[in-house]
């Protein structure tokens, strides 16, 4: 394979890095929205939460009416200082940016990415569970009237309706990046792919690559959630030959292990030792 398709391809594999940190932000910021209704609803109880945050706080409240008032006031007390204590770190991460998010995270080993996005989000689910459990109790005892005063939270509605209005915001930002980032893909394939240099195998694997791009584009454009979106830019690695060595692909070659497993299940190398070996690996297992 020549430099030229070489480098192309190297281009290809750092903007799907870049789609995949925009995609990591994109699930982040579901996820805040959703955060943030339980927390409007502990600062101002009376207002109707929507049918779906219904649904969830009625499965919470069940357990709860077989307890009495004062042990749910005790509970409330606790949950009350843990959300507080939490919400600290909540709002500093709903001030993150799309911009900011994408180069601190290209500054990681994708494994440590992976990590720490999926830290990130277990946080986050965390504090979202502990909101509710607070909204449900707090429900609970509004409706024997006991309890008719608000939470009290280090942040006042008005600010946090602000916050809830900037991170859509960012939502509608992050999605048109994540659309512009897929269309150079996708026209960076079609170069590659009308190149007859081009290996057979990988104008193959990029075609069917650049189906997945599609697919996910277009779910993007029908406003569908990217919670809901199958895997989305699997890793393409490729091993380079010794006349490439000058310009080494981003992601490391396979171990010789790997390669014993491959030819175990049937996967030969390619016949020419020119072109370089195509490999699939699952988004939990980038290499970079």
């Amino acid at each position: 394979m020549d430099k030229e398709i070489a480098d192309q391809f190297n281009q290809i594999a750092e903007k799907r890095r870049v789609l995949e940190h925009l995609q990591s932000f994109i699930k982040q910021l579901h996820t805040m929205i959703a955060i943030m209704e339980p927390v409007q609803q502990i600062l101002k109880p009376s207002q109707k939460p929507s049918r779906q945050a219904q649904k969830v706080l009625n499965q919470l409240m069940e357990p709860f009416t077989a307890y009495p008032a004062d042990q749910l006031k005790r509970s409330l007390t606790a949950l009350d200082k843990e959300v507080e204590l939490s919400l600290g770190f909540i709002l500093n991460v709903a001030d993150d940016s799309v911009d900011g998010y994408s180069t601190r995270m290209s500054k990681l080993h994708h494994n440590d990415f992976v990590s720490a996005h999926e830290m990130l989000l277990n946080k986050m689910r965390d504090f979202r569970r502990k909101a509710q459990t607070d909204v449900a109790v707090r429900l609970t005892l509004h409706k024997r009237g006991v309890l008719e005063h608000a939470g009290k939270l280090p942040i006042s509605q008005d600010t946090l309706n602000e916050k809830v209005s900037r991170i859509r915001s960012q939502e509608v930002q992050c999605k048109r990046k994540i659309i512009d980032k897929a269309r150079e893909i996708i026209k960076d394939i079609n170069t590659i792919a009308n190149n007859d240099a081009c290996p057979p195998e990988l104008k193959e694997a990029l075609v069917s690559f650049k189906g997945q791009v599609k697919d996910n584009l277009q779910r993007l454009k029908e406003g569908k959630s990217i919670d809901i979106m199958p895997a989305i830019f699997e890793e393409m690695s490729i091993e380079a030959p010794t006349s490439m060595a000058p310009y080494p692909p981003p992601l490391e070659a396979p171990s010789t292990e790997e390669r014993v497993a491959e030819t175990d299940s049937n996967i030969q190398p390619p016949s020419e030792p020119e072109h370089r070996q195509l490999k699939w690996t699952p988004l939990s297992r980038h290499r970079f």
